[in-house]
């Protein structure tokens, strides 16, 4: 009877299931299409967003160019640091015009933008570590443990690397979250341990900015996505063996090394090097390594097909990462303007009291000036005619001061409220327009270490024109 009860039973529903199911993948269907319709809306939406507040930035620096009474102080900005109106212009342009997509096969172009990018790191790199060890191919304004043959300062330096580095370590954890192969992956992990030495040996705590955002920012897609922790780990243990491997250089009687730690006991770098923390730092790493590779070992047996991973959506914790850094940003600017007696004039290498003069005189400025600043790169301009602010520069550095040695306060005192402004809503609408797919994880990274390192240090030469075309091509992607 039971038998026959659940045949009947069989028989009584066995015509309708179907029925049931088609209508619910129908309608299923029909959902999944609507909201594939609402986000591509939403996200061509951002694009054209995008690019009009691009071009309103050009205006806006126009405009400050104009009001600031002298044209051609802003036109090709202070000597030496060339970021005026005709520099951030063009990189806004050039952004504005790698955004849009590329007719026919774009693929070899995009392969042949890469290798430049890389090729040029690699060259960058490698002149820098030379020049750590007394190689000096081009001994551009002398040999000096703060400046590399290569860019000069080493806080240019560490800006270009703001750049650079983030989208080799994202573009290196995608490959091998994909389980790419081959040359090419093997060049970029060459590059990247090239780029983990010279961070460390850069002479500037700025560099561990970089590190912290990229490794904090692959932390948290491994967590969403397992599968990506292998890649994680990877790259954390070959930066981890670094310090162990240059501990040894050390011993074995390389005592220029130490000559780029600013012979400060406490720094990180020297801590990493001679108190042994990158030691404890690659033993947990490696641990957690074996540990992943052994528990994927043991299950893999019984464990079902993989299947082909998705593209999926950075949302979730890293979504909460990318707020937590504007809104630090944000915060810093706020406390750098209107409350500069929190933090003494010694701050941050004597950054205090750039940042305290800085928000003084813009809360001095006029209204107009207020709202579009005193010029691009005008500040020394501005600084010349203005000798009470300068003479308090000249007292503590004995040379004048170029920036505010921070992105949004510069920007701010440069280009105005709305020229800040406008910035900011450009790199939210970027991270938003990325957080779509897992592919953008290099530029958000680089966007997140651009504006960690830029509390700290200011747009330049070497890493502004650069960010804004890589910007402008991973909008592209999107």
């Amino acid at each position: 009877m039971a038998t026959d009860f659940t045949i009947r039973q069989n028989n009584l529903f066995l015509p309708r299931k179907p029925l049931q199911t088609a209508s619910r993948q129908k309608n299923r269907s029909d959902f999944e299409g609507t909201n594939a319709g609402c986000i591509a809306g939403s996200g061509t939406l951002r694009l054209r967003l995008w690019r009009l507040f691009i071009l309103l930035l050009i205006t806006s620096l126009l405009f400050s160019s104009l009001l600031s009474g002298s044209f051609a102080d802003t036109w090709s900005g202070a000597d030496g640091w060339m970021m005026g109106f005709l520099v951030q212009a063009l990189s806004l342009f050039f952004a504005f015009l790698f955004s849009f997509p590329v007719s026919g096969d774009g693929e070899h172009a995009r392969k042949f933008g890469t290798y430049c990018l890389y090729a040029g790191a690699g060259i960058t790199i490698f002149l820098g570590i030379a020049n750590r060890f007394r190689f000096y191919p081009f001994s551009y304004m002398g040999i000096d443990y703060t400046y590399l043959s290569t860019l000069g300062n080493i806080d240019w330096f560490c800006g270009y690397l703001s750049v650079v580095v983030p989208i080799l370590m994202g573009d290196l954890y995608l490959a091998r979250l994909n389980r790419q192969s081959g040359r090419t992956v093997y060049v970029k992990e060459l590059l990247l341990v090239m780029s983990f030495l010279i961070l460390i040996l850069s002479g500037t705590e700025s560099c561990y900015l970089i590190l912290g955002v990229c490794f904090v920012s692959l932390a948290i897609v491994s967590v969403q996505n397992r599968a990506g922790l292998p890649a994680f780990l990877e790259q954390l243990v070959a930066f981890c063996l670094l310090p162990v491997l240059l501990h040894i250089c050390l011993i074995t009687r390389r005592p220029e090394l130490d000559r780029y730690l600013y012979e400060n006991t406490q720094g990180i770098s020297w801590r990493l090097i001679h108190d042994w923390y990158g030691v404890a730092l690659l033993a947990a790493a490696v641990s957690i390594l074996l540990w992943k590779s052994r528990i994927r070992n043991a299950t893999s047996r019984h464990a079902a097909p993989v299947k082909k991973q998705k593209d999926v959506t950075c949302v979730g914790h890293l979504r909460c990462f990318e707020l937590l850094c504007l809104a630090g940003a944000v915060l810093l600017l706020l406390v750098q303007v209107l409350l500069p007696g929190l933090y003494s004039d010694r701050f941050g290498s004597s950054r205090g009291l750039i940042w305290s003069t800085c928000s003084e005189i813009y809360r001095g400025l006029p209204l107009s000036q207020k709202l579009f600043g005193i010029g691009p790169d005008c500040l020394y301009s501005y600084l010349l005619s203005h000798p009470e602010y300068r003479s308090v520069f000249l007292n503590r550095f004995g040379m004048d001061i170029m920036n505010a040695h921070s992105i949004l306060l510069n920007r701010l005192l440069t280009t105005g409220l709305i020229g800040m402004m406008l910035y900011l809503v450009i790199i939210v609408l970027s991270l938003r327009i990325w957080n779509r797919k897992l592919r953008s994880l290099p530029y958000i990274m680089m966007h997140l270490c651009y504006l960690a390192v830029g509390t700290v240090l200011f747009d330049q030469i070497t890493c502004l024109p650069l960010m804004l075309i890589l910007m402008g091509i991973g909008i592209r992607q999107e």
